[in-house]
């Protein structure tokens, strides 16, 4: 239930179902503030990206990559999980491990990591199955193989309904 004073003293009340302006208000709030929590996040893994292709460059395996992307991520003060198991749930079996997220940053962006000729609408199509199954709102796909790191970085955003959350 919420309540809105409306006129002199009188109250009226709104159903649950629906918003009341003050949720509304605050949810917004609310998810600007995540919103801004996982892009500095993200520009951190970036940044981390960005130092590491310019001293290595192309060419290695991607276990290599994101050995050094953890190093790099934790010298920069963040908390870094590797290799997520995910399980999923299908007609209530739990199928386990679905998948492994290769990075999971602050326990908020998750990173997928490639080291491959191109990046593929199959690779981008991956991390939008990742943040739908572990309801996350950002990832970002990083393809080392690149000769410039910036066409390899791919941004992935997912918004959540609210009932999601």
């Amino acid at each position: 239930m919420c309540s809105v004073a409306y006129g002199n003293n009188d109250e009226i009340t709104i159903n649950r179902d629906y918003y009341c302006i003050s949720d509304v208000r605050a949810g917004v709030h609310n998810d600007m503030m995540n919103q801004r929590v996982e892009n500095e996040i993200a520009a951190d893994i970036v940044e981390a990206a960005f130092r590491i292709h310019r001293t290595i460059g192309p060419g290695l395996l991607e276990s290599a990559y994101q050995k050094m992307m953890v190093v790099e991520l934790r010298h920069m003060g963040r908390e870094v999980e590797v290799e997520v198991v995910v399980p999923v749930v299908w007609r209530g079996e739990m199928i386990s491990p679905a998948f492994r997220i290769d990075l999971l940053v602050d326990g908020k962006v998750v990173v997928e990591l490639k080291s491959v000729e191109s990046i593929s609408p199959l690779h981008i199509s991956q991390v939008v199955t990742y943040l739908k199954l572990t309801n996350h709102a950002l990832g970002l796909l990083i393809n080392f193989n690149s000769e410039l790191l910036k066409d390899g970085i791919k941004r992935v955003a997912h918004r959540m309904r609210p009932s999601d959350r």
